[in-house]
């Protein structure tokens, strides 16, 4: 996410395939194994991330020293809120969770963004509770509402806060043996 005083989320663009038209971080990396630079775990989610945030957001001005890793998650959230048969899409993915905290100018992708919206911590919280008002993908809910408050309260020490975790928020969880 891009973090100032207030952090910066995006409603997905309605012709989105999994969660369409709801609000989440600024950016995800999405590495490619075909861009060398993608391959390597933590360097090839930063270096992925500058690639998505300038298609995405057209964030032009970010490097790869700007970028923070923090953790990794796993988590499983199926596109339209359930798990039964009906569902077409989903996901169930190994996500690193990065921020950046710089003053950036803006022009977000039609294609991938429907609105943008800077919100205060306060502010945040009162909205997670509003699922009508504020819907969320399940990932930045996760993140959200178990990492983030920490992180922005302590913007200015976040290399002291990140850890080489990953966090299991997979619904089921995994088995010991998936794990590997």
């Amino acid at each position: 996410a891009v973090v100032s005083t207030q952090s910066g989320h995006y409603g997905r663009a309605p012709q989105k395939i999994t969660f369409p038209n709801l609000y989440t971080n600024t950016c995800c990396s999405h590495p490619l194994s075909t861009i060398p630079g993608e391959r390597d775990f933590t360097s090839g989610a930063k270096n992925a991330a500058i690639r998505r945030v300038k298609d995405e957001m057209g964030i032009t001005d970010i490097s790869y020293d700007d970028i923070h890793f923090m953790t990794r998650i796993i988590y499983f959230g199926a596109s339209g809120g359930t798990c039964g048969s009906d569902t077409t899409w989903g996901e169930h993915e190994l996500d690193h969770v990065l921020i950046v905290k710089k003053d950036v100018e803006f022009v977000p992708n039609p294609n991938e963004v429907s609105e943008t919206r800077y919100i205060s911590r306060g502010e945040l919280e009162g909205l997670l509770e509003d699922e009508e008002e504020f819907p969320v993908t399940p990932w930045f809910r996760i993140i959200a509402r178990s990492m983030l408050t920490g992180w922005w309260d302590n913007i200015d020490m976040l290399q002291e806060l990140s850890d080489d975790k990953i966090h299991e928020f997979s619904f089921p969880p995994l088995d010991e043996e998936s794990k590997h």
